[in-house]
């Protein structure tokens, strides 16, 4: 009989719930619940400083859906959690930006010359980074932190300016008023939290 190694085992079952999130978000509760009520569902974690149940699950669902290394994965979370604290951000939130905004390539560079996980516009953004103290140069945007950091800074500022609607502060971050970037970035998120329900629900 053919035994099955503990880390083939873990990836089956990560890629077995990644099939039940997909599944899952397509019914139609799911996508009121996490679509029309996104803001209450930001609200309710985006206080939260306990430790982060769910990370493992996370680095795992990031590490099957795409293609980067673990020792990577683990700097981005690090750097997820640590500016996510600092902005009062949910991390789901975080994530679904940084996925829908680059897929995790640190290195990425769009035809507007927005840079990074985040991809950050240096020449709207530079000088504000720079006077608060997140960046030196623009290269710096290139290290994940840096680039987290500064993506969280600049989402902060655009939810304080749309009074806490996430949508709206999608639309700022984006440049434009899109629902297609919005519906992405929340159904990204939606795929985030559900992972950290169903953690919870199993009791961490």
């Amino acid at each position: 009989m053919m035994l099955f190694s503990k880390k083939f085992l873990g990836i089956l079952s990560v890629l077995l719930l990644v099939l039940v999130v997909i599944l899952f978000l397509e019914s139609d509760v799911v996508k009121t619940r996490y679509k029309n009520n996104i803001n209450s569902l930001m609200n309710k974690n985006n206080q939260e400083t306990t430790q982060w149940k769910s990370r493992e699950q996370i680095e795992k669902y990031i590490l099957v859906t795409w293609p980067v290394y673990q020792h990577y994965v683990s700097y981005i979370c690090d750097s997820v959690e640590a500016s996510a604290a600092k902005y009062n951000l949910d991390r789901s939130v975080v994530l679904a930006i940084i996925q829908t905004e680059s897929g995790f390539q640190y290195n990425a560079v769009s035809c507007k010359n927005c840079v990074g996980l985040m991809q950050i516009n240096t020449a709207v953004w530079k000088d504000e980074l720079q006077k608060n103290h997140i960046i030196d140069t623009p290269k710096d945007l290139y290290d994940p932190a840096n680039n987290i950091e500064a993506g969280c800074f600049i989402l902060n500022r655009y939810l304080k300016k749309s009074k806490g609607n996430l949508e709206s502060a999608l639309f700022l971050y984006f440049g434009m008023c899109s629902k297609e970037y919005s519906g992405k970035v929340l159904t990204n998120f939606a795929h985030y939290k559900l992972i950290d329900l169903s953690v919870e629900r199993k009791g961490g």
